[in-house]
């Protein structure tokens, strides 16, 4: 998303935040992945795996800075 537009309600500027402002705002964020991930079938069954490191678009590391996927599926 390149950006956000906001609306404030009243609600939110009681509770919350008396200062929010309304408007556009560029985007807020995001997260970088790199790593590898891969798969195999034997038969009716497949096995996936994926694994890397995280970072924020800064280039920042995220805490954990790695992730880990497993994943499996079965066709019938």
């Amino acid at each position: 998303m390149l950006a956000t537009q906001l609306t404030q309600s009243s609600l939110y500027r009681s509770v919350a935040y008396a200062g929010a402002k309304d408007g556009w705002y560029s985007s807020t964020g995001g997260t970088l992945q790199a790593g590898l991930r891969g798969g195999y079938r034997f038969g009716r069954v497949e096995l996936s795996a994926g694994a890397g490191l995280l970072a924020s678009e800064g280039l920042n590391p995220i805490v954990p800075p790695f992730y880990g996927t497993l994943g499996s599926a079965y066709a019938f």
